[in-house]
C-alpha cells in the first residue's frame, strides 16, 4: 500500500532571508522509494544558491550536514534539463 512521504527544509541565508523548499510522494511503497525521494530532494536543493557564494554555502552546509550529502559542484551537466522535470534515481 502506498503512503504519502514529504521532506522539507528551511535555510537560514542571513539578511534576513530564508529559503524554504518541500518535496512530496504520495505513491511511496519501499524504502527505495524513500531513497529516491531524498536524492531527489537534494539534486533539487543542489540547483539553489549557485551565483551567490554565501547562499551556497548555507544551503550546501544543510545538504552535507543533513542528507550526509559529499558536496560536489553542481555542474549544469550534472543537473536536470529543466528545473521542473527532476528524474527520480531509478529513472538514470
Amino acid at each position: 500500500m502506498a503512503r504519502k512521504v514529504s521532506f522539507a527544509c528551511t535555510v537560514n541565508l542571513d539578511r534576513y532571508e530564508n529559503f524554504r523548499m518541500e518535496v512530496t510522494d504520495d505513491g511511496i511503497e519501499t524504502e527505495a522509494d524513500i531513497d529516491a525521494l531524498i536524492a531527489d530532494f537534494d539534486r533539487a536543493l543542489a540547483r539553489f544558491g549557485r551565483k551567490d557564494e554565501k547562499a551556497r554555502a548555507a544551503i550546501d552546509s544543510y545538504r552535507e550536514r543533513i542528507l550526509g550529502t559529499v558536496i560536489e559542484a553542481a555542474r549544469p551537466e550534472t543537473l536536470p534539463p529543466h528545473p521542473g522535470t527532476i528524474p527520480r534515481t531509478s529513472d538514470l
